[in-house]
């Protein structure tokens, strides 16, 4: 969970921050936000919060609008001819045309009904643990910087120069005492504040520092550690947002004997060259399960790892439970094999962590 990063966009790499171009006056409060262009390359999307994204999925979508025997056809035009969603319940019928997974438009519909709109992960407080840490990513197409200052509280900026817009922090993560712009030497201390301008004295008299830190989203919330990032000023709060997956996240995080996460030291990246949408969904489709994962299936059971056989006709030991949460959220409780360090051991973790769970359960037991 919180150790994996989907890179959508290639200049998510620390190496390429510092080309990442960034409207400069983005009025996030105001929700004042530049018109998408309608002319898309094979490369680049002019998002509508302004930002231009280098996607694999607009190439990709590029190269199958070449082939296609047809112009590529408006939202509403599509939608006109056919439905973009067959969503039957009674009839057990549910079903999405493609063209929900390749068509631009469609894209920057979703960019400003979803992305603008509803929380977004930002991090977890334990990646930060000590004032001045920080850590930089791109969050849904806006690069980002969660640190943690001198007070102890943990922030989330744009990582935008509140001058010309350069990017102010470059690495991926470290501990620093002030975020310096290479362009014109701009700085801004641990809590954002704009503390260094070279040449100063020659600024206007209207000029304030104070009218220039580093740019935060309009809302910022935690949850158990989690933090979230909102670009709507009128968003609807965290936890009613998150509504039933509070549930969850307590549940997973209540296995911990100290009620505490810690995400622990490296990641996993990965390119996925599709629309977003199919990493949502395989994130809930145990069906390619048997297939997909056999490699890691075979391992689990040379290792040691029960592996019960499922009945005739089905794919996994246990039917499982699709459930909705609300707000958009579901979830699909069953058994599986990944076992949990603290709740369920399974040989892969090793002795050190069998022992550490018995111990854990004496304690527990006292």
């Amino acid at each position: 969970t919180g150790t994996q990063r989907v890179v959508g966009d290639p200049r998510c790499d620390s190496k390429d921050q510092k080309e990442h171009p960034i409207m400069q006056d983005f009025e996030m409060g105001k929700g004042i936000r530049p018109k998408p262009s309608k002319r898309f390359s094979r490369a680049d999307i002019v998002s509508p919060s302004g930002i231009m994204i280098r996607t694999n999925l607009v190439a990709e979508t590029a190269i199958m609008n070449d082939r296609m025997p047809y112009p590529p056809l408006e939202p509403s035009t599509a939608a006109n001819q056919q439905p973009m969603v067959v969503n039957q319940p009674e009839a057990l019928n549910f079903q999405v045309h493609r063209r929900t997974l390749v068509d631009p438009d469609i894209l920057a519909l979703e960019q400003r009904r979803i992305f603008d709109v509803c929380w977004l992960y930002a991090g977890h407080e334990s990646e930060v643990p000590n004032p001045g840490d920080f850590k930089t990513r791109v969050v849904c197409g806006r690069p980002v910087i969660l640190c943690r200052g001198d007070d102890g509280k943990v922030r989330v900026f744009l990582n935008s120069c509140r001058h010309r817009g350069a990017i102010v922090a470059r690495e991926p993560e470290g501990n620093t005492r002030s975020f310096f712009c290479f362009y014109h030497g701009w700085s801004y201390d641990r809590a954002g504040k704009l503390d260094g301008v070279p040449g100063v004295s020659s600024y206007p008299s209207s000029f304030r520092q104070e009218d220039y830190a580093l740019a935060e989203p309009p809302r910022v919330d935690g949850y158990r550690g989690f933090v979230f990032i909102n670009f709507d000023a009128q968003a609807m709060d965290l936890v009613d947002y998150l509504a039933g997956a509070t549930e969850y996240i307590d549940l997973i995080i209540d296995q911990s004997p100290s009620g505490q996460m810690e995400i622990i030291r490296g990641v996993q990246e990965y390119d996925i060259r599709a629309n977003w949408k199919l990493l949502v969904e395989n994130s809930f489709d145990d069906y390619h399960l048997l297939t997909t994962h056999s490699t890691w299936l075979d391992y689990m059971r040379n290792s040691g790892v029960e592996m019960k056989r499922p009945e005739r006709g089905h794919l996994l030991p246990a039917h499982g439970i699709g459930k909705p949460l609300g707000n958009g959220h579901a979830v699909i409780d069953n058994v599986n094999f990944r076992g949990r360090p603290v709740a369920k051991w399974i040989p892969i973790f090793g002795d050190e962590a069998k022992r550490s769970e018995e111990h854990t359960s004496e304690l527990q037991s006292h």
